[in-house]
């Protein structure tokens, strides 16, 4: 399983990592994405809890990039997928991927809102996640203002 994850955040690194945005290098940022995926995976090695959600969401609020927070959901996804490992295990990676889809969901671009709709076709309107009320969350903030 580890070597599972290993290859899906090299594989999803090095091709997310397209970004114009950021001077950083690849592989600086592959590492940085690397290091989340690996203390997320500590988490769901000793076994998922509520009071663990705390830890994953701090993970999470450092990171700023919109592409960085896709690639980590497609990462973590792809850990998941297809589910056949221990259900705390893939608790964490689940709450990893719900904080990314939220803070998504908060950021006021057309990037952002082009992240969380790209993610529909790959993990579709799962609730648990909550893509979709991320979706319609975005939409809001994205909206003008009337005067």
């Amino acid at each position: 399983m580890i070597a599972r994850v290993f290859r899906t955040v090299i594989l999803f690194a090095a091709t997310a990592c397209l970004s114009v945005a950021s001077p950083e290098s690849k592989d600086s940022r592959a590492e940085r994405l690397m290091g989340i995926v690996h203390r997320v995976h500590a988490i769901g090695k000793v076994g998922y809890s509520d009071e663990k959600w705390q830890i994953i969401q701090k993970e999470i609020d450092a990171v700023r990039a919109v592409e960085d927070l896709r690639s980590l959901i497609l990462i973590f996804y792809g850990v998941l997928s297809p589910q056949k490992g221990d259900e705390s295990y893939d608790f964490a990676f689940e709450a990893g991927i719900r904080a990314c889809i939220r803070k998504l969901a908060t950021v006021p671009t057309e990037q952002a809102s082009s992240a969380l709709k790209s993610l529909q076709s790959l993990i579709g309107f799962d609730s648990s996640l909550g893509l979709q009320e991320a979706i319609q969350e975005q939409a809001k903030i994205m909206q003008p203002r009337s005067p």
